[in-house]
């Protein structure tokens, strides 16, 4: 979905071009159907992990169920970004959007190499859901201002399905005993979830 998301913004939007009023229409639009679509399947993927982990993954994989649980849930949130993605190559703004990936890829990459000295997997995949919702929010709050826009505009379209998705991983976090077991065998599945996100 989010791959489908970047390549169809672009064209969609091209159409609208120099006229803020309706890509900010067609943005929200975006926006709704994205989250319609990729928070109950993020949600559906997180609730079906055990029985994934159980039936395909050998048992030293099992202590990973939850922290894949809290990324799959943080997909819900990545899929949103595509909006934004596209919108900043409409409006040619490669600078901004080559510091935004970049920031990205940075983040999970520092996560991804430094999670068997910093926290707890799980506690750092909590941490990367949280920097998830905060970087799409920024990202479609530049969007916003170069539409002319207020900034909170496009904070408050998205921010009912992120906050859900907060508590969420914050909750499933709760549960675990706030993280507080440091399993090696978690550290392997971590690494191959920043990958994903960071792609």
């Amino acid at each position: 979905i989010g791959g489908s998301v970047t390549s169809v913004v672009h064209p969609v939007l091209a159409n609208a071009q120099g006229d803020p009023s309706r890509q900010s229409r067609i943005t929200l639009r975006m926006i709704s159907l994205v989250a319609c679509l990729g928070y109950p399947l993020a949600f559906i993927q997180a609730a079906a992990m055990p029985l994934v982990f159980h039936l395909i993954l050998p048992a030293k994989w099992l202590p990973s169920t939850t922290m894949t649980q809290i990324m799959s849930i943080g997909l819900g949130v990545n899929m949103v970004s595509g909006i934004g993605w596209g919108l900043l190559k409409i409006q040619r703004n490669m600078k901004l959007l080559l510091a935004m990936n970049t920031t990205n890829a940075t983040v999970y990459t520092l996560a991804a190499l430094g999670v068997s000295y910093w926290l707890p997997p799980i506690a750092m995949a909590v941490l990367l859901v949280l920097f998830c919702i905060v970087y799409t929010q920024t990202l479609l709050g530049f969007v916003w201002s170069a539409l002319g826009l207020r900034w909170t505009a496009g904070v408050l379209a998205s921010s009912t399905p992120f906050l859900v998705s907060a508590l969420t991983a914050i909750s499933l976090y709760a549960l675990t005993g706030f993280g507080t077991e440091h399993s090696v065998d978690q550290i392997p599945m971590f690494m191959i979830n920043c990958g994903l996100f960071a792609g």
